[in-house]
């Protein structure tokens, strides 16, 4: 693989157990990602699913990266399908997540190349209760897309 890498992250997300929640992070608007990094920092370690979408109405946020609260409606199947950047992941408690060498390209599809929203949009759905922290990081190659 070739390109220039740009590490997104890590981003801290704040999910209550049982619950579903959508966090928007900044990220280039189109890359190729090489590298993810997935754990729990904080509150009770717990079992998640997560995927990355690559339009907001996959997964409208209910937070953002920098913490700020957001609107949220609920989407279709059919929008998560297709603006899934890799398919739901899971991770599993105790057990830090990690894949490398991996080429999932992704382009944002809120906007224009013209004038490009630099968001992707992560869905966490964790198990058990009360609030968890998970942590995760992106290796991006910005480059690869011409």
């Amino acid at each position: 693989m070739s390109g220039t890498p740009y590490l997104a992250g890590p981003f801290h997300l704040e999910v209550v157990g049982g619950e579903e929640a959508c966090i928007e992070l900044n990220a280039p608007w189109r890359g190729m990602i090489a590298a993810i990094k997935f754990n729990n920092v904080g509150g009770a370690d717990a079992d998640c699913a997560f995927e990355l979408y690559t339009k907001s109405v996959a997964c409208p946020p209910t937070s953002s990266s920098s913490g700020s609260s957001m609107s949220s409606a609920a989407p279709s199947s059919h929008d998560r399908t297709m603006y899934s950047v890799f398919g739901e992941k899971g991770y599993t408690a105790g057990t830090p997540f990690a894949e490398f060498n991996k080429s999932y390209p992704y382009v944002n599809q809120d906007s224009k190349a013209s004038n490009p929203t630099r968001r992707l949009y992560v869905r966490v759905l964790a198990t058990g209760t009360g609030m968890k922290v998970y942590e995760l990081a992106l290796e991006i190659l910005t480059s690869q897309l011409g």
